[in-house]
């Protein structure tokens, strides 16, 4: 049913996907209260600036039927910012069988910043969201996974060239080193005020030339990971993580039944890049890591030639510069380009029982050395020249919170995270 630029659709995929054919910019995609299958896969092909929300907070469950590609996909458009708001999104897929596809993709690499708030996700053994390129928000949803394993957001913008890592940091709301800030709010990816469940493995994965502000989220048993050049095209470039809470529990069962505490290896695993890490409340994990920096390429065989001599291309701690004309690497990865710079990443001003820990931050060796070339992490890992701890990275200033954008929206909102059902 249509009025003026208001469609109100039944909840089938085709009747969604009819809508959203039809739509204009502006235009408010209504789903009516109920709980639904999608078969078949549901986008905005016409990159339409369109609302997509629930008839009311939490009253629409769709469950992921379709296995043959992503089920729904929200392309960005320069017209408007896309919103989805107020739904539940349920798969009891594991990523094997639907050719590692997800719930929703949010192709982020032009267009206005997708805002996706008051949502839930629940997977098997997979992420729920993936972004490709850098620029949405994400708030007040709620993230867990069947497998209490591995589930969440990744991001990921495999680009052909090395255009999109060799571009000014974008850290904070200002200018830093080596940076010009986000003043806007639109060059980083804003995940914020979100609840987070049971991951052992991970709930964010930084990949490719991602830039992602992970602020004021809920880390319940639930761990951040990233992946470096040695398994990925580019690798990660920068991250922020401040003002969340990272719980440990000792007893009591996860949400996919697995009994507490969960095999946590770390709250965070940094492959690459620089970023910050501060005001953030972390239990500790008894005997593991809790910040772990890693420099994999040095022993792992992938993506580049085994590293042999600092520093490795696109590790942890580095960055890029126009004034430079260092390479990347050693031996050297001809397809970084040039622009090396020293960037360190900054832990400091975190509470909770981990920070009193000698596993606090902790640089980690990879093993077996698959290279066979012996090259020692600490090598390539110095505190107090690749990372500070206790130690604020000047200049830096946090973005606006709450983003901007938040007051863009339509949808129906809540004053928390949607919880996962």
């Amino acid at each position: 049913m249509v009025s003026g630029n208001i469609y109100t659709t039944d909840g089938s995929e085709k009747d969604v996907q009819g809508a959203l054919d039809s739509a204009r910019n502006g235009a408010i995609i209504k789903i009516q209260n109920g709980s639904y299958t999608w078969n078949r896969p549901v986008t905005n092909s016409k990159n339409t600036a369109v609302h997509i929300m629930a008839q009311s907070l939490g009253g629409v469950t769709i469950k992921r039927g379709y296995k043959s590609g992503h089920l729904l996909v929200l392309n960005a458009s320069p017209n408007g910012n896309v919103e989805l708001s107020g739904i539940h999104f349920t798969s009891d897929l594991d990523g094997s069988n639907d050719n590692y596809t997800f719930t929703l993709l949010v192709n982020q690499l032009s267009g206005q910043p997708v805002l996706i708030h008051d949502c839930s996700f629940v997977t098997g053994y997979e992420y729920a969201v993936v972004f490709h390129g850098n620029g949405g928000v994400v708030w007040n949803c709620s993230f867990a996974t069947h497998s209490d394993a591995l589930g969440g957001i990744s991001f990921v913008d495999t680009s052909a060239t090395c255009a999109a890592w060799n571009r000014p940091d974008t850290l904070g709301g200002s200018a830093t080193k080596y940076g010009t800030g986000d003043p806007a709010g639109t060059l980083n990816t804003y995940i914020e005020s979100c609840y987070f469940r049971d991951a052992a493995n991970t709930m964010a994965n930084w990949d490719d030339n991602s830039r992602v502000v992970w602020r004021y989220n809920e880390m319940y048993n639930a761990a951040c990971g990233s992946h470096g050049q040695e398994t990925s095209t580019w690798g990660t470039r920068h991250w922020e993580v401040y003002g969340c809470t990272f719980t440990r529990s000792a007893s009591g069962k996860a949400f996919g039944g697995t009994a507490y505490p969960l095999n946590l290896n770390y709250w965070f695993e940094i492959r690459g890049g620089t970023g910050v890490v501060t005001n953030n409340k972390l239990d500790e994990i008894p005997t593991k890591v809790g910040v772990q920096l890693n420099v994999f390429s040095i022993n792992r065989l992938g993506q580049i030639p085994c590293q042999t001599g600092y520093p490795a291309a696109h590790q942890t701690g580095q960055g890029w510069s126009a004034s430079s004309k260092a390479v990347f690497g050693t031996p050297r990865v001809s397809q970084d380009g040039v622009g090396a710079v020293s960037d360190p990443l900054y832990v400091w001003n975190n509470t909770g029982s981990l920070t009193t820990s000698p596993n606090y931050v902790l640089p980690s060796q990879y093993s077996p050395d698959e290279c066979a070339k012996g090259q020692k992490i600490e090598t390539f890992l110095q505190r107090n020249r690749d990372y500070f701890v206790n130690v604020a990275m000047p200049q830096w200033t946090p973005f606006t919170y709450p983003h901007p954008l938040r007051k863009k929206t339509l949808g129906p909102t809540g004053s928390g995270p949607l919880q996962v059902q």
